[in-house]
């Protein structure tokens, strides 16, 4: 499972807070022991370091099978505005490497990849 967070002032928006804490409070784990990548993407520098870090701290406690996280930083010089592609090797790189490790996970656990 991909989530992509939105980042506001350092954490998740408040409709996301919302929605997650009545979700679980139907079900603790939310995420159901399901392979996860967190992803997100700003404009800043920091890469959504603060809404990322956190939610992969919360994690374990709501189910999630984390297996990485990405967050790309400086997002209009980070993209090809025009084709909607990823332009710095070392941002396809690490994509690739969480989802390469998400891709793992589900042949681990059986399911088809």
């Amino acid at each position: 499972m991909l989530v992509s967070f939105a980042e506001h002032i350092g954490s998740v928006t408040s409709a996301w807070k919302a929605i997650f804490g009545w979700m679980s409070r139907i079900d603790m784990k939310v995420w159901q022991d399901k392979p996860m990548v967190f992803l997100s993407a700003t404009p800043s520098p920091r890469a959504g370091a603060g809404v990322s870090g956190h939610q992969a701290q919360l994690a374990p406690f709501f189910g999630a099978d984390l297996r990485g996280s990405k967050g790309i930083g400086t997002w209009g010089e980070a993209r090809d505005a025009d084709g909607g592609t990823l332009t710095r090797a070392e941002d396809i790189a690490a994509l690739d490497a969480v989802l390469e490790a998400l891709l793992a996970a589900r042949v681990t656990k059986g399911e088809a990849a």
